[in-house]
């Protein structure tokens, strides 16, 4: 891969990371509940008398669903790069959170970095 993509690519991780600790959790990743539930309980709150919408980020929702996939194929390295991007704390605590030695969820990390650029690659992606 060329180092440019890998400068998309982690450009979109770190969006990803950021949109789903931000809460947006319209369908992203594993929420504590359902949108229809926060919609039901919550409500969609705007200032404009139109119609209201969810807030929602095409590029994060697309890694989550190949981070999904991933999972099915290396269940470590899914688990890595989601403690790399929404977790808290050192590499080493982040790492033993899922069970891995600091240096297995380095390698994690890049092997997850580069799976997602060759199945990015796949589907036509270029950046």
């Amino acid at each position: 891969m060329s180092e440019s993509f890998m400068r998309y690519l982690d450009r979109r991780l770190d969006d990803w990371g950021r949109w789903y600790r931000e809460g947006n959790w319209y369908g992203l990743g594993y929420p504590s509940c359902t949108a229809e539930h926060r919609m039901r309980v919550e409500g969609i709150i705007s200032r404009c008398t139109g119609p209201g919408s969810i807030p929602w980020n095409e590029e994060a929702e697309e890694i989550e669903a190949l981070v999904v996939e991933m999972a099915t194929y290396g269940k470590d390295m899914a688990a890595a790069l989601r403690q790399q991007y929404f977790g808290y704390g050192s590499l080493s605590r982040r790492a033993a959170s899922i069970g891995i030695s600091y240096a297995q969820f380095r390698i994690c990390i890049g092997m997850a970095r580069h799976w997602l650029a060759g199945r990015m690659s796949a589907f036509g992606e270029r950046r």
